[in-house]
């Protein structure tokens, strides 16, 4: 992928943990992507919060918060997602890239991809480490 050294690969079993009871649809889940050497550093539901499907999964890559944000940039476009903005995220340290696409079930749907700082080795060389955070929310009826 140009801009980036990272390869896409399928999310569904990278977000297992978030997926419950035909939730979140099958076409949201086929469209969403993770570089093919990010880990599962943990997940959080926000549900209790929400009267929608509110979920998240953090990840760490090796790579740079800017080959990240060019990743996800490119690749939501690509699996049908309409990228709404990208910028500083809102409430918390990182850069955000926000998309939107039409679920199957009826409802839209939002990912946002929070992408941190890069970290370093202790001497500030060697390759870097990345993590992010992929948050799925089923959009509020507009009524």
């Amino acid at each position: 992928m140009a801009g980036t050294n990272l390869r896409a690969s399928g999310a569904l079993d990278a977000l297992r943990p978030i997926i419950a009871a035909g939730q979140p649809p099958g076409n949201v889940l086929n469209a969403v992507v993770v570089p093919s050497s990010a880990r599962r550093l943990s997940h959080v539901d926000y549900a209790a919060e929400a009267s929608q499907y509110d979920e998240s999964v953090a990840f760490s890559v090796a790579g740079t918060q800017a080959a990240v944000i060019d990743f996800y940039k490119a690749e939501m476009k690509k699996n049908g997602w309409q990228i709404e903005s990208s910028g500083p995220a809102d409430h918390q340290p990182g850069i955000e890239v926000l998309g939107q696409i039409a679920g199957d079930d009826g409802w839209f749907w939002e990912m946002g991809t929070v992408v941190e700082a890069s970290t370093f080795g202790a001497s500030g060389t060697g390759a870097a480490r990345t993590q992010f955070t992929l948050r799925l929310i089923q959009e509020p009826d507009a009524d």
